[in-house]
């Protein structure tokens, strides 16, 4: 064996000695009791950064959401001070860590675990928490939260939803977090954009930093809050990377933000009897892309189609019957075979559609009126293919139902030729109205 591979060696048997007396409590100093916070009065400030690593699909039916969180955590505890040489793995389960709780909005927070290898030996450990010789600790916990988020589908599927997940600090913790220093430092909040599989995309987040009594009896006090706006729809393509520098800024997202912070005012009280709070929403917006191409193009089609009853002869009733009765039994059954989520609103996707039956049924009723012109008022002649003058033995008579005819068939071109610009100058305006008022 060389002199450097004995020295490898050495290391690695050193590391795995304090790895060892860290785990069997030998190097933990005398007397220290890790349900004892190392600061008993006051606040105990633990600076918070929060990754999200996955944002799994949205249920509209379940109002369930799963998402991957990384909180990392830094404390100091002064029982620590000097006792490694460096930072330094310890076993979380022997050192105090801070007493937090999620909100209600969280229905289960499942465990995952990384392994971290220390030593080229080979052997592996469930690191989360290191030591810095000045005691400062640092935890990495990483949850995957199964949030209950109740989507609001009046906009739908024109919507945009939001979902929070809350953090609770008690005994005297607080949460300060710390903005970036400019525009192009990563801030407390950073999102891997390559790995959000739902049917929205990820547009922002707000965050939130805020203490309170217990007994709600004084407002909350705000430390920070933060509006992020998220363009990154390229990441979506660097899904599974894990080279290039694109590939690490969609990994570490954290968009434009803006940050307001509070000075809180600590003399109050000893901080035993206040909750933090660490909340962070989640915006997004629906993906349309599907929603135009399988709903809003179809349907505008058929609305188009029924238009073209317009361009045939007012006599030819069987053809513009059948085509205004065709087009208005595609929607509904396009309507009757909705697989789209349910609510008891009526949302934007019931408004399209009844618009698009409106503008059918329009067109239909415009056939009905010009046939009762061509008839001279006194039949709906619907299923004729032409109206013929009734003989006459007076071929004088004859002549003048000709006139009149000829004359019915001027009305109802005239009909014809403006519901060729009404129709269409409607059906913009409802698309106009619409997609303002729901975009």
């Amino acid at each position: 064996m060389s002199a450097f591979e004995s020295a490898l060696a050495s290391e690695d048997n050193a590391t795995q000695e304090e790895w060892n007396g860290w785990k069997t409590g030998d190097l933990m100093p005398e007397g220290y009791d890790n349900n004892v916070s190392p600061q008993t009065e006051g606040k105990l400030e633990v600076t918070s950064t929060v990754t999200i690593l996955h944002v799994g699909p949205l249920s509209e039916e379940n109002a369930n959401l799963s998402v991957t969180v990384e909180y990392t955590m830094a404390w100091a505890d002064p029982r620590l001070h000097s006792l490694s040489p460096g930072w330094t793995p310890v076993p979380a389960s022997r050192m105090w860590a801070p007493p937090m709780a999620f909100g209600t909005a969280v229905r289960r927070a499942a465990d995952v675990t990384k392994k971290g290898k220390r030593g080229r030996g080979g052997s592996d450990h469930d690191i989360s928490m290191w030591l810095h010789p000045s005691g400062i600790l640092v935890q990495k916990l990483t949850r995957t939260l199964f949030l209950t988020c109740v989507p609001s589908m009046a906009r739908y599927p024109l919507d945009q939803q939001e979902c929070s997940f809350k953090l609770h600090g008690y005994s005297g913790l607080y949460f300060p977090l710390i903005p970036g220093k400019n525009a192009s430092s990563a801030g407390p909040v950073t999102t891997d954009m390559t790995a959000i599989v739902s049917q929205f995309e990820l547009i922002g987040l707000w965050v939130h930093s805020s203490i309170q009594q217990m007994d709600k009896t004084e407002p909350a006090c705000h430390l920070l809050t933060g509006k992020c706006a998220y363009n990154a729809d390229h990441c979506r393509d660097m899904r599974g990377c894990s080279q290039g520098n694109e590939c690490a800024v969609c990994k570490a997202y954290f968009g434009t933000c803006q940050y307001n912070t509070n000075e809180c005012n600590k003399s109050n009280t000893s901080g035993l009897t206040e909750i933090s709070t660490l909340d962070v929403r989640l915006q997004f917006s629906r993906r349309l892309q599907s929603h135009v191409l399988q709903t809003f193009l179809p349907t505008a089609s058929v609305v188009c189609t029924s238009w073209l009853s317009t361009w045939l002869h007012p006599q030819e009733v069987n053809a513009r019957v059948g085509l205004g009765i065709s087009t208005l039994l595609s929607l509904i059954i396009k309507s009757s075979n909705d697989e789209n989520p349910q609510t008891h609103l009526v949302r934007a996707y019931d408004v399209w559609m009844i618009g698009c039956l409106i503008m059918v049924m329009l067109t239909l009723l415009e056939t009905v009126l010009v046939n009762y012109i061509c008839s001279g008022g006194k039949q709906l002649a619907l299923w004729s293919t032409r109206v013929e003058p009734a003989p006459r033995q007076s071929t004088a008579w004859a002549g003048e139902e000709e006139d009149k005819q000829h004359s019915a068939e001027r009305e109802a071109n005239r009909v014809d030729f403006f519901a060729r610009i009404v129709f269409p100058a409607v059906f913009v305006a409802f698309l106009i109205g619409y997609f303002a008022y729901y975009a």
